[in-house]
């Protein structure tokens, strides 16, 4: 993640998440704990069928940041995963960056077709190959 404290303030950038790369232990919707998996081409197809997501803060609607409809936020996916770019004028969230509270990204995602492969030494391995991305 890169974070740059600028005039029109703060400008972030770097990948929500790496394709194909195992995540750490999450739990399902369904309540099933799992290491995920997010295909290539997964978050294409999802930016390709929305008109806006909004970079949230804390996974909380009404703490808006960034969104791609402002043209605050771009999301794309490249051979690596799905990448931001994003000004952020929140005071209080430059404030947090400034202390080095900000850690990372996650996603919220909803409409998943997925396949869970049980693995005998380890948590069922999920992988997700299209999806509805909600925020990030």
């Amino acid at each position: 993640m890169n974070i740059e404290i600028r005039a029109d303030g703060m400008h972030i950038s770097g990948y929500v998440n790496v394709t194909e790369k195992m995540s750490r232990p999450v739990i399902t919707g369904k309540g099933l704990k799992v290491v995920e998996v997010i295909e290539p081409r997964a978050f294409e197809k999802a930016l390709g069928k929305v008109d806006n997501v909004p970079m949230t803060k804390d996974h909380n609607p009404d703490i808006v940041l960034a969104e791609t409809r402002a043209k605050t936020l771009e999301l794309y996916e490249d051979a690596i995963g799905l990448h931001y770019d994003a000004t952020i004028t929140d005071e209080q969230t430059i404030t947090e960056a400034r202390a080095g509270k900000i850690k990372g990204l996650s996603f919220g995602m909803k409409n998943i077709t997925d396949t869970i492969e049980e693995r005998a030494d380890s948590l069922p391995l999920r992988r997700v190959s299209a999806l509805d991305l909600d925020h990030i």
